[in-house]
């Protein structure tokens, strides 16, 4: 229910996006993505980005380029909708997914930090 729910809400909101890669019929991942526009701020002026939420591929699919022509299909999106920033988050023991992300010209911005307080 709580996944279906998820989903639901992505579906009928216009600025998130889902999009499921296929190959010869079968589904072999997905990339959600969403439009936001960030206001002016006393940083910056007002920008349009893409920011990925979640991009997955299936452990049997990769290694074959199909993640890459996901990231390819925001990319395009990106050049049409003339937004020149796409980000994402990635977890820093997840050193897979940072060489594979740096190979698609992604670079490192900021880095988020945690205090864990304990009870």
């Amino acid at each position: 229910k709580i996944f279906y729910d998820y989903f639901d809400e992505v579906i009928k909101n216009e600025d998130k996006h889902l999009i499921i890669g296929f190959e010869k019929e079968k589904p072999f991942g997905y990339i959600y993505y969403l439009i936001s526009k960030r206001p002016q701020n006393i940083y910056g002026k007002e920008i349009r980005i893409i920011y990925i939420n979640q991009i997955v591929v299936k452990k049997t699919y990769q290694g074959r380029g199909l993640g890459s022509e996901l990231i390819n299909y925001v990319l395009n999106v990106a050049k049409k909708e003339k937004i020149n920033k796409i980000g994402l988050d990635v977890w820093l023991f997840n050193e897979g997914a940072i060489k594979f992300f740096r190979n698609q010209g992604f670079t490192a911005h900021n880095q988020i930090m945690w205090h864990t307080i304990s009870e």
